[in-house]
């Protein structure tokens, strides 16, 4: 899954909660990005970053995705050094922010959460991978997913194994799965 057009990029605020919310309308499609803009880490020792997220959403069904998208300047898959965002749900759920995770929830029960990342520059690297919410439309999906038989899919532009792969994928999302040649044709002619 990549895109060049965000509705929104939300960098890391130092020491700040920024407020964010969601709807089905304009605000749909939203990339939280782990860097503080416009400074170095260098000289900065304890970062701390935080978005709390709101959706407001009335359609029944309505499902939220949470993905990380690879830095542009990094498609390779994190390293142990490196410090990953946590989604905490209000509900007590919690989500590790791993290369190539792509969780789809009900946003009904979803609603709130909050989005943390927190390094120390001088021993540790900040995640590579960003984090997109999403609310898909049904029958349009995101603007980089395709809608084909009732269902959204995407494509992640990570390389895993299938292990990985199986692992990254939770909640109602699964890996896509074909039944026949033909089903497989008309999938990559849509």
């Amino acid at each position: 899954m990549h895109s060049k057009n965000f509705a929104a990029n939300h960098y890391c605020i130092r020491d700040h909660t920024s407020n964010r919310l969601i709807d089905e309308f304009y605000n749909r499609d939203e990339l939280l990005i782990p860097r503080v803009l416009g400074t170095s880490s260098q000289g900065q020792f304890q970062i701390k970053c935080r978005w709390d997220i709101r959706l407001k959403t009335e359609k029944p069904g309505m499902q939220l995705v949470i993905a990380a998208m690879p830095n542009k300047n990094n498609r390779s898959t994190t390293t142990d050094e490196e410090v990953k965002m946590s989604v905490d749900f209000i509900n007590s759920n919690f989500v590790s922010v791993t290369t190539g995770m792509f969780q789809v929830l009900p946003a009904a029960e979803h609603r709130r959460f909050t989005v943390d990342l927190n390094w120390d520059a001088r021993v540790q690297k900040r995640s590579s991978d960003n984090l997109r919410i999403l609310l898909p439309i049904q029958g349009q999906c995101g603007r980089d997913m395709l809608w084909f038989s009732g269902s959204c899919y995407a494509v992640s532009a990570v390389r895993q194994s299938m292990a990985d792969a199986t692992d990254s994928v939770g909640g109602d999302a699964q890996l896509a799965s074909f039944s026949s040649m033909a089903e497989i044709s008309e999938f990559i002619a849509a």
